[in-house]
């Protein structure tokens, strides 16, 4: 590839071999194959602003093998807002030169040059895919027929303050290898009937839809059946389906499995100019439904506005809104008795000088993501507008300021692109706040970039405090990007905080290596907000309960004081969340444990005997099959990570799979279960972190209303987000006034009780502890109350006892009533 004016030192992969242990969350997410086909692509990048470089960034620790980054701007103040790889004392440098060899650092194994020449066709000619970023509409136009004639991939994105904006064409016949990623389902079936219903074990939904395909194997009596190629299914119930059967067939007498086959798809996209004639929208919130043909009138017209004034609409000033609403309004009439709908294009014309940074980062992941769609064929790519606004974070007041709110004091100049949209109040409250983030990991990095961007925690009495007690292994530096190579093995709390508060001098960051149980009451009432990036609920419990603690109740039971917002970010894979929890006053975490499924467990019968997943077949291996030969040694325990050990599980389960006809088992699928593996990557991390920084933003100055209050993020299948309010129980052990029941027979054992309490799915506790009536029944600290476990509950208690159960993991300094009810 032609040269750039500035390179990286980077090795490619050209020898195509992964580096395991670097991917190995990523390739949980999208596999080996994949893998390869992503090292085979190129991306040019156009634009090295906030959302290019947010682009660039996630791309990188992804192993995109080559990126270009094309910009021709030197630094200016502007571009301090949006853009974390560029600082004050890089002003007059060209962004390009001071921001690839940054990029580089992120990982040894990609490329990334820099190119300030004029761009011409034949030099884009020579990428898979090309991303335009903040590009005036009239070059996206000409640049994106030309990628569509020659069958490159081509993406946009653009951003004006709390809008954004991505527009993806991979072309036609685009083949789609599987459309979700998810792994293909499988089961054991129990009958087949002569009208094709088949019907699977009760215990095991079959999780397929209308459309999907499925083999049979190993039936028995019909065993035509067993022939067929893959057959497509009506779905009739979460455990039967509907199968087209052979012209001649014999009774079903017993057995058979079916499995899942995913079926290539093939997808045709328009190029920019014919979509804009007959736009196909995604619309990722149903809470917006229309919103997106109205943001894509105010994009289009946006351009237009410049031309005509010489200027987009400034921020704050009223003619310029009206001018701006005229002209929308008389290309779009449609729009003219929509009140509603002019209040929205008002506050687009308020935000279109407007750059923040969760909306970069937001736009960046979700352009990213794009990217490993259209080079992988992995994943349904983004059909093909998507438009989305955050008008909810912008202050009920803003048409009521006056126009000098909006333009940046000099001593905040660095947040320019955040006051022209929020003003200048807004910023010096942000900057004055105490924050604490739990959690230096992807999300935790993500977020200390954000804040850093925002100005959180950097004004003379603001703070973000940090804690992780986890060292950095050499899997983070695929998705944690602050870190690298030689910081293995140090504190992850201690080397974010270091690189954030060298790079933005203004930051005030403090690390903390310690376990968030070190701390007591008076370290966490210190703060204004709280902000969770866990990977485990176990964690998110014990702050849940160390919130709850510090609420003040009055005497007739009302909320007084002590509250301390607490918002919560997670990933898995290409799927996340973001919510936000009131103590007091919202759901929280104990109010909401159904939506966290308990820890999956195999009964010992099913690995045994009756194996029907890969998952059945490693477990089986790791958790039988091991201490029965002891393959190292007697007394020596697995270690997943003991390359000699991993691999002695996975080809002990691929002989199990093979032997019960089972498909699906690799050393990756291996890693993965035997070690709890949660799928991850980097640019989900970046959405849901972009999502968690937008709440900060509404927390910290009270400027609009919260998210309320769970938001869940799809990004698999194009881009789908779906908020809804969780509902607080009346059997939370804060703030509920009722007590849970749970029906069970006197001839149950305490034991068996207690793994009720464990599998429940309002209680999933760990460790739990259980009083009644004033007694001790059991407690692990007291030896002589272990016996009661193998005694019957009638033995114990009687019919209608209320217990206090208690888990010091889960449940600070609070108990869970339950009143048990004998059958």
């Amino acid at each position: 590839m032609q040269s750039s004016n500035q390179s990286s030192d980077s090795n490619s992969n050209k020898s195509n071999v992964i580096d395991e242990a670097l991917y190995s969350r990523q390739l949980y997410v999208i596999g080996h194959e994949a893998m390869q086909r992503l090292f085979a692509s190129s991306v040019l990048i156009i634009g090295c602003n906030g959302v290019g470089v947010e682009t660039a960034k996630n791309l990188a620790l992804a192993g995109a093998p080559i990126i270009c980054v094309h910009d021709v701007d030197k630094v200016e103040t502007k571009h301090l807002s949006g853009q974390f790889f560029l600082s004050e004392e890089d002003r007059g440098k060209y962004v390009i030169d001071v921001t690839v060899p940054k990029l580089a650092e992120l990982n040894p194994y990609v490329t990334i040059t820099g190119h300030r020449e004029p761009l011409t066709l034949e030099f884009l000619g020579q990428f898979m895919t090309v991303v335009a970023c903040e590009m005036p509409l009239s070059e996206q136009l000409h640049i994106s027929n030309f990628c569509h004639s020659k069958g490159i991939h081509f993406i946009s994105t653009s951003s004006y303050g709390v809008f954004g904006s991505v527009f993806c064409d991979v072309g036609e016949n685009f083949v789609v290898s599987d459309k979700d990623g998810e792994t293909p389902s499988s089961g054991v079936i129990i009958s087949i009937t002569e009208n094709g219903i088949v019907t699977v074990l009760e215990d095991q939904r079959h999780n397929l839809e209308d459309g999907d395909f499925v083999s049979l194997r190993d039936v028995k009596g019909m065993t035509e059946v067993n022939n067929l190629p893959p057959t497509q299914v009506k779905v009739i119930d979460p455990f039967s389906f509907e199968i087209k059967l052979p012209n001649q067939f014999s009774p079903y007498t017993s057995g058979g499995r079916f499995l899942q086959v995913k079926q290539p798809i093939t997808v045709n996209f328009l190029s920019l100019e014919e979509a804009i004639k007959k736009p196909e929208f995604l619309d990722t919130d149903f809470a917006k439904l229309g919103r997106a043909s109205l943001i894509h009138a105010c994009h289009l017209t946006v351009e237009n506005y410049g031309k005509k004034f010489g200027h987009f609409p400034r921020p704050g000033n009223h003619q310029d809104q009206k001018d701006f609403s005229e002209m929308v309004l008389q290309a779009y009439p449609t729009y003219a008795s929509d009140l509603e709908a002019h209040k929205v294009i008002r506050y687009f014309a308020h935000c279109v000088s407007g750059k923040l940074n969760p909306v970069a980062a937001f736009l960046g992941g979700v352009v990213a993501q794009e990217v490993l769609k259209a080079s992988t064929g992995k994943f349904m790519p983004l059909k093909q507008f998507l438009y989305f606004d955050a008008i909810e974070a912008l202050p009920s007041n803003i048409f009521e300021l006056p126009e000098s709110e909006f333009v940046a004091k000099p001593d905040l100049a660095r947040y320019e692109g955040q006051i022209v949209v929020f003003g200048n109040t807004f910023q010096e409250k942000l900057m004055n706040l105490n924050y604490f983030l739990v959690g230096a990991g992807a999300i935790g990095c993500e977020m200390l970039k954000n804040f850093a961007m925002m100005g959180v925690g950097c004004g003379e009495k603001g703070r973000v405090t940090i804690t992780d007690m986890d060292k950095i292994e050499k899997s983070n530096l695929n998705r944690q990007f602050l870190f690298r190579m030689d910081d293995v093995g140090k504190s992850k709390a201690e080397i974010a905080a270091r690189f954030v508060n060298n790079r933005i001098k203004t930051c005030n960051i403090e690390p903390h290596f310690k376990k968030v149980q070190d701390m007591d009451e008076s370290f966490y009432s210190q703060f204004h907000i709280i902000v969770l990036g866990l990977d485990s609920l176990e964690a998110r419990r014990w702050m849940n309960s160390m919130v709850c603690n510090l609420v003040q109740i009055d005497a007739e039971g009302n909320v007084c004081g002590g509250v301390i917002p607490m918002i919560d970010g997670g990933t898995e894979g290409f799927k996340g969340h973001a919510r936000v929890i009131i103590p007091g006053v919202t759901a929280n975490f104990e109010d909401t444990l159904d939506l966290f499924p308990p820890q999956t467990t195999y009964p010992l019968c099913t690995l045994a005997s009756t194996p029907r997943t890969p998952a059945h077949c490693i477990v089986w291996a790791k958790e039988l099959h091991w201490p029965e030969v002891s393959p190292f040694g007697k007394n020596v325990e697995f270690d997943g990570d003991n390359a000699e050990h991993m691999q002695w599980v996975f080809e002990k389960a691929l002989q199990r799979a093979n032997a019960f006809g089972i498909e699906g088992v690799t050393l990756s699928k291996t890693q993965g279960v035997a070690k709890n593996i949660i799928p991850a990557i980097a640019s989900t991390n970046a959405v849901i972190a972009a999502a968690c920084a937008q709440e900060c933003f509404k927390i910290a100055t009270s400027c609009a209303g919260l998210l309320s209050d769970f938001m869940m993020y799809m990004g698999g299948q194009g881009i789908y987000t779906h908020t809804f309010q969780a509902e607080k129980k009346e059997t939370c052990p804060w703030f509920g006034s009722k007590v849970l029941t749970m029906n069970c027979t006197g001839d149950m054992t305490l034991n068996d009780l207690m793994e009720k309490f464990k599998e429940h799915p309002e209680l999933q506790l760990k460790t739990p502890d259980v009083r009644a009536a004033g007694k001790t029944l059991y407690m692990r600290i007291i030896s002589a109350t272990h016996a009661n476990l193998e005694k019957k509950l009638k033995d114990l208690v009687t019919s209608n006892t209320e217990l206090a159960v208690t888990d010091p993991a889960a449940l600070v300094g609070r108990s869970r009533r339950v009143i048990l009810k004998f059958d």
